[in-house]
């Protein structure tokens, strides 16, 4: 999803990784405003919903690590591929065969591939409000992507992703230093890989790209997620995981195919 579960869950505990890992990104609000200004930007207010949507999905998803396992974490958020073709529908929007097809097989694979099982639970219900968010993000991205200059969009998210995330995390900040300090290379990797650099990348995919195929792509995550922790934690990679990334590859090289049918929409 553009950001790390593995290092999310372990600054979660934290109010302070709740706001000052996407902070981090710019430092301070004024000073984003000194480096870009919304006025020299071409920023709209779809450039700030963008922002505040993105927003919302991190703390979600934050706050349902509180009690949900990074797996199951995982395979909720990835729910977003069967809600961006369903959103995209409800707003008018064609959905052709073979994207229904691999937005299945996709989420299969992620259920095979993280999907651990237990009763619903409140963290869940969060969770899955970062997948409906994101969803909503992907969709709106689409469609304001080409409309404005590469890092202006990016910036004006990014500004709007810092001023929210400092306001988020409030007075607490300041009483906050100490665990600011114990995690501070993981909040630094959640500010500038997992949401700048992430940021950027998505703006300029999406320029090309359908908002369901992003969906379908962004399942690669888990499969990532596995491999480096084949490679840098030495954890084993079982049958399941094995079988569920093929999956996803499978999804996503079916949703590159060139196939013309299409149903529903106009």
């Amino acid at each position: 999803m553009g950001h790390d579960i593995s290092a999310a869950e372990r600054c979660g505990d934290y109010p302070i990784a709740q706001g000052a890992d996407l902070y981090t990104v710019f430092g301070s609000g004024d000073r984003a405003g000194t480096v870009l200004p919304p006025s020299q930007s071409g920023a709209s207010e779809g450039q700030h919903f963008a922002g505040g949507t993105a927003v919302f999905g991190y703390l979600s998803q934050l706050i349902g690590l509180e009690t949900t396992p990074a797996n199951r974490s995982a395979f909720i958020t990835s729910l977003n591929v069967i809600l961006v073709p369903i959103l995209g529908v409800l707003l008018g929007r064609s959905l052709s065969l073979k994207v229904a097809i691999a937005a299945l097989l996709a989420l299969t694979g992620v259920g095979i591939l993280s999907w651990e099982g237990g009763a619903f639970s409140l963290g869940d219900l969060w969770t899955l409000g970062c997948a409906l968010s994101y969803a909503s993000f992907i969709l709106l991205l689409e469609k304001i992507a080409p409309k404005h200059p590469l890092l202006a969009l990016t910036a004006v998210q990014l500004m709007v992703v810092a001023l929210l995330g400092l306001l988020w995390s409030g007075g607490e900040i300041w009483g906050e230093l100490p665990a600011l300090r114990a995690n501070f290379g993981a909040i630094l990797y959640l500010g500038l890989i997992a949401t700048a650099a992430t940021t950027w990348t998505q703006v300029v995919a999406q320029r090309s790209l359908a908002a369901t195929e992003v969906a379908i792509i962004y399942t690669l995550e888990p499969v990532f997620a596995s491999l480096f922790a084949f490679w840098w934690l030495g954890e084993q990679v079982g049958w399941r995981g094995i079988l569920g990334a093929s999956v996803i590859l499978l999804a996503t090289l079916l949703s590159q195919l060139k196939l013309k049918f299409r149903t529903g929409g106009h």
